[in-house]
């Protein structure tokens, strides 16, 4: 697998960005989440996919109580 260059990661943030806003904030979390899971069954290695989700989790960084 090769590394995307700077411009295929920014048309493919922007494309995520798009389907994000056009699920609507109420489906966000479903959609990313269904997302995900067929991100995952392509990548077809779930250690792959749990380094991929550890690290996720450690960039996001955690909700502010005003989010809550």
């Amino acid at each position: 697998m090769s590394a995307w260059s700077r411009s295929e990661r920014e048309r493919a943030y922007t494309n995520l960005c798009d389907a994000v806003t056009a699920a609507g904030q109420e489906k966000e979390s479903m959609f990313l989440a269904r997302l995900c899971l067929l991100l995952a069954e392509e990548l077809a290695d779930g250690d792959a996919f749990g380094r991929i989700l550890a690290q996720a989790r450690l960039q996001t960084p955690p909700m502010s109580s005003n989010e809550a």
